[in-house]
């Protein structure tokens, strides 16, 4: 099924940048290694923004991208639906800046920890969030969920993304959390943990579609 102009301009309004999505798509066609493509995105981005053009055909909801001799057609569908691209759902954050940073996530079906790789204004991906998945342990999933669930009972379930976890009522004692959580030693996964891979921000969703 095809886009209608209201979902079109709704997806476009929801993106930090609609032009930089599409960029950043056609240089993953054009160019399939990594480096190559980072750097091809940097250039496009901050040196080359005269030369891509792009349009969108409202009849066949394709976009034809144009960059220097090089033209690329493509559904405008496969901007978010990226079948071939791993996805990710967010759980619940423990980390929040104009958006999540880090927290528990499914991933294959199993629960993993999401964490913000590379930030909107870093280089090569201005514009994008980048996020990296890590694989944890049965105990390390334990200890997180136990401080989670004790979280929600004291201080509430805003966090939560979908509806993974039973309703609880909240006590509003955010001491009780906090006074034993801040005694807690620090955890980073980045350091420790496997890497299982790397997300752009929109294959990494908030909870479950509805």
């Amino acid at each position: 099924m095809g886009w209608s102009k209201t979902d079109f301009h709704q997806r476009y309004t929801l993106a930090r940048s609609f032009e930089m999505h599409v960029i950043y798509h056609v240089t993953k066609i054009l160019y399939p290694s990594g480096d190559d493509r980072s750097k091809a995105y940097y250039k496009t981005w901050n040196e080359d923004r005269e030369k891509f053009k792009w349009d969108y055909d409202w009849d066949t909801k394709k976009i034809t991208a144009c960059w220097g001799d090089q033209t690329v057609t493509f559904p405008a569908s496969d901007l978010w639906d990226h079948d071939d691209n791993p996805k990710a759902e967010m759980m619940w954050h423990s980390d929040y800046y104009d958006g999540p940073l880090s927290g528990m996530a499914l991933y294959e079906g199993n629960k993993v920890w999401f964490q913000v790789d590379t930030f909107e204004d870093d280089e090569p991906y201005q514009g994008l969030r980048t996020f990296k998945l890590y694989k944890m342990s049965d105990e390390e999933i334990a200890e997180d969920e136990k401080w989670h669930i004790l979280f929600r009972k004291h201080v509430g379930s805003h966090c939560d993304y979908g509806n993974y976890y039973e309703p609880v009522k909240c006590d509003d004692n955010n001491d009780a959390f906090y006074d034993k959580y801040d005694k807690q030693p620090d955890r980073n996964y980045a350091e420790t943990n496997e890497v299982l891979c790397e997300l752009m921000e929109h294959d990494l969703s908030r909870g479950p579609k509805e």
